[in-house]
């Protein structure tokens, strides 16, 4: 829902900007001053914002939550439950769990909503009672209720896969549910060869121009490295990219000089205290990566993508977490989904939920979503909200 309602600020936003600016072009209305464009541009969308807000809350018909019933009664019916409450405004409501016959039942289940035993009656279902049906079975399929689901479609009632759920709502996709038939038979993951060459004339011409604006300040920043610890302003480190091709990411250098020579390759830490004082500044407002618009420039990266890793431990998570090498069909990015939905992480359990956004990034990517993670990152920067 967060994400629904930033898209519908950001298209209302643009969309009033340029009528009132086509207005005041088209007639020449002098009186009509950028003030005021620019007050059209913010009232509008707070009002239809505010609109769907409020008739979410009360339910007025077409804005009103769904009445979900989750089928299942292990972890992945109560992660489909959990979603539900993570949702800024209500879209979902839980129901009831319809459980197997038989087999144990998630512990918490029952504080979300009512459980029930067997399919038995499933097909007697209203759709004025249940919206939607989240299949979230983790079980043998020959205990799937086909010809019910069957007769609830035909009623009207939505019968969406617990994956599926979790994707539209989350912007990630669970890995550990997902079956392999549900990525290679589903829509996206397809990118046309026209998008590829429209993306990489975007990397290039904003690379390059927001190089030559932030020359000055990459200048200031490689001396004061210099003067707060011993050591080169620069960091060149291998990073594993596109189809699995290694590079030589380019950082300000934000560590003690030669920080991993003793320990080897670690997982760097939140507060790591290898991290100089100009080096923690950078790391927040992620002055540290302007260098890496180099590597943009040559192809080795691109503005929006997967974080690049280091080969250890890519080696390391392709073993442990299933389609983490999926992550390499993408050019890596300076930025990425991951990267504004999830806090910083330094261990394996991270880097699976990073994987996940990831997934949801290479499977959904178009320039609107390149433009709106863009504009997360400028917020995260202004916040100091960086590692």
């Amino acid at each position: 829902m967060r994400a629904e309602l930033g898209i519908l600020l950001i298209l209302t936003t643009g969309l009033s900007g340029m009528t009132a600016a086509a207005y005041w072009f088209v007639t020449g209305n002098r009186d009509l001053n950028f003030v005021l464009l620019a007050e059209a541009s913010l009232v509008v969308p707070a009002v239809l914002v505010g609109w769907r807000v409020m008739a979410a809350r009360f339910g007025i018909p077409g804005f009103a939550p769904e009445n979900l019933l989750i089928l299942g009664g292990g972890p992945l019916a109560l992660e489909v439950a959990s979603q539900t409450k993570t949702q800024l405004v209500a879209d979902h409501i839980v129901r009831g769990f319809v459980a197997p016959a038989e087999g144990e039942i998630a512990p918490r289940l029952s504080l979300h909503a009512p459980v029930y035993r067997g399919y038995d009656n499933l097909e007697n279902l209203s759709p004025r009672e249940v919206h939607r049906v989240v299949l979230a079975f983790q079980e043998q399929r020959r205990a799937v209720p086909v010809e019910s689901l069957l007769k609830l479609r035909l009623k009207g009632i939505t019968v969406e896969s617990a994956s599926s759920f979790i994707e539209r709502t989350s912007g990630k996709i669970p890995v550990e549910y997902v079956r392999p038939s549900e990525l290679y038979m589903s829509e996206g993951f397809a990118q046309s060869p026209a998008r590829g060459v429209l993306k990489r004339l975007f990397d290039v011409a904003a690379a390059s121009a927001l190089f030559v604006l932030t020359l000055p300040l990459m200048a200031l920043f490689a001396v004061l490295v210099r003067l707060d610890s011993p050591g080169p302003a620069l960091y060149r480190q291998k990073r594993v990219g596109q189809d699995g091709r290694a590079f030589m990411i380019i950082k300000f250098r934000s560590m003690v000089q030669d920080a991993e020579k003793h320990s080897g390759a670690v997982w760097a830490q939140r507060d790591d205290p290898r991290i100089t004082r100009i080096g923690r500044f950078m790391r927040k407002t992620r002055i540290d990566e302007l260098p890496q618009l180099i590597n943009v420039i040559r192809g080795e990266m691109s503005f929006v993508g997967p974080r690049p890793e280091r080969p250890v431990f890519v080696e390391q998570l392709s073993k442990s977490i299933p389609y983490y090498a999926l992550r390499e069909v993408a050019r890596p990015g300076l930025t990425g989904w991951a990267q504004v939905e999830y806090a910083y992480g330094a261990s394996e359990e991270d880097a699976l939920e990073k994987l996940k956004y990831d997934l949801f990034y290479i499977k959904h990517a178009s320039l609107f979503l390149d433009l709106w993670i863009i504009a997360k990152t400028v917020k995260v920067c202004l916040l100091n909200r960086g590692r």
